[in-house]
C-alpha cells in the first residue's frame, strides 16, 4: 500500500512539473511593420495564436505591453472563429476578448487596438521595439503566464511632440 501511495505521489509530482513548464502556444504573425508615430492616431496589430501542443489550453488574458511605450491599448479582440485573415481588422470578424479554449492544432486570431500616445517618454527619433505578446493560459487547471514572439516592429517618437519643449 505504501508503495502505491508513493507511486501516486511521484506521478502527481512529475505531472505538476510538466504542466507548470508546459508552453505550447506560438504565434503566426499577421503583424505590422515599422510605422510612423502620429499623436492620437489609431494603431493596431494582429496575430494568430496557435496551440502546437498535445493538450487543450484555455487562454485567459492577453496582456498589454509593459512599461512605457508609444501605444495606449484601447481593447483586445479575438476572432469569432479560427484564424484571422491577414489585414482584416473589420469588427465583424472579431469580438471583445474573452477566455477561450484552444485544442491541439487549433488557432484563433487576436487583434490589439489602440492609439499612439506617450511620445514625451522617448527622445526624438527613438522608441520601443515590440517583440513579444504576453498572455496567460490554463492547462488542466494550472495557470501559466508566458509570451509568444511577434515579428518585431518599432515605433519611433517624432521630432516634434506635443508637450515636449
Amino acid at each position: 500500500m505504501a508503495i502505491v501511495v508513493l507511486l501516486v505521489l511521484v506521478i502527481a509530482g512529475v505531472a505538476g512539473v510538466v504542466l507548470a513548464r508546459y508552453q505550447p502556444l506560438v504565434s503566426d504573425v499577421l503583424g505590422h511593420t515599422n510605422t510612423t508615430y502620429r499623436e492620437g492616431a489609431p494603431f493596431s496589430y494582429a496575430f494568430d495564436l496557435v496551440n502546437r501542443g498535445r493538450f487543450p489550453v484555455t487562454v485567459t488574458s492577453i496582456d498589454p505591453p509593459s512599461g512605457l511605450g508609444l501605444i495606449a491599448i484601447d481593447d483586445v479582440l479575438v476572432s469569432k472563429t479560427g484564424a484571422a485573415i491577414a489585414g482584416d481588422t473589420a469588427a465583424r470578424s472579431y469580438e471583445p476578448f474573452h477566455s477561450f479554449r484552444l485544442g491541439p492544432g487549433a488557432m484563433r486570431g487576436i487583434l490589439v487596438r489602440g492609439r499612439f500616445a506617450g511620445c514625451t517618454n522617448f527622445a526624438r527619433q527613438s522608441g520601443p521595439t515590440y517583440m513579444a505578446q504576453g498572455l496567460t493560459f490554463r492547462v488542466y487547471g494550472v495557470s501559466r503566464t508566458t509570451s509568444v514572439p511577434l515579428v518585431p516592429f518599432s515605433i519611433m517618437a517624432p521630432t516634434t511632440c506635443p508637450g515636449r519643449p
